[in-house]
């Protein structure tokens, strides 16, 4: 019997950094897209740039976030990220309403659905479980759901100024620490 879902579990009590290491390996694995929705976008280097080149090596790479989420903080920290990747092609969807999902979907082939955000704290330090789903029927009605909420969200981010680069300049700084 094939296997549909993987249950993947992340935290200070887990050897290795299991679910970082499935998204990371997932995003250079991806051939045709990748879509994020999260309440929380503070990746690290290596996941950011690992967005990025996705981006340009023409993946279609998706990210729905609340258009303000309830840590303000958490908002700063991600605005650099988020103008990098649109900046690389990248489609971002601010939600207009807090948005608590956290699922990741691969060409139509892989979902990561559970518990952790798409920051490192969540990712590296919190207890947090995901659910690597295979199943056809269940990325189907994942995709589904992506596309509806996408419809309605603001799309694109707004140009930036000196002060919106500095504060956010600062988010980034501390991100690692929300």
């Amino acid at each position: 019997m094939e296997n549909k879902v993987q249950i993947v579990a992340s935290g200070p009590d887990v050897s290795g950094d299991t679910l970082y290491d499935a998204l990371l390996t997932l995003i250079f694995k991806a051939e045709q897209k990748i879509w994020i929705a999260t309440p929380y976008f503070i990746p690290d280097e290596s996941l950011a740039k690992a967005l990025q080149l996705a981006a340009r090596r023409g993946c279609e790479v998706s990210l729905l976030i609340p258009k303000k989420s309830n840590h303000f903080m958490a908002d700063l920290a991600r605005g650099s990220y988020i103008r990098e990747l649109s900046q690389c092609g990248a489609k971002i969807y601010f939600y207009p309403q807090m948005l608590h999902a956290k699922a990741f979907l691969i060409d139509n082939d892989y979902a990561i659905i559970g518990s952790a955000n798409f920051d490192m704290r969540s990712l590296l330090y919190n207890f947090e479980v995901g659910a690597v789903v295979y199943a056809q029927k269940e990325i189907e009605g994942l995709k589904k759901w992506f596309e509806e909420r996408t419809t309605e969200s603001q799309r694109g981010i707004g140009a930036s100024s000196f002060i919106t680069d500095l504060t956010e300049g600062i988010g980034r700084v501390l991100g690692p620490l929300i």
